[in-house]
């Protein structure tokens, strides 16, 4: 139920706050719950209210999208070497 309660405040500041603040508390969810997939669709979210349009790559959702996933797998792979996250 406290995973629920998260995502639904997640997302609704997503919408009503600065970006950097729903950036911080996916990361925190990150670190607070097992395999927070919601990262990914937060993140998508944060791009597709906050992007600018723009012909250049970094403008793409499909690049977007990829460094996303690819943050996302970094970050678990990180969670395994910190001392202090328990599982």
């Amino acid at each position: 139920m406290k995973r629920v309660i998260f995502d639904v405040a997640i997302f609704i500041l997503l919408y009503i706050a600065p970006w950097w603040i729903g950036l911080i508390l996916l990361l925190l969810g990150i670190f607070i719950f097992s395999d927070y997939y919601e990262f990914i669709i937060g993140l998508l979210i944060i791009f597709s209210v906050y992007s600018i349009p723009g012909n250049e790559i970094f403008h793409s959702p499909v690049f977007f999208s990829a460094v996303t996933i690819v943050i996302y797998v970094l970050i678990q792979l990180l969670k395994n070497n910190i001392i202090l996250y328990k599982k």
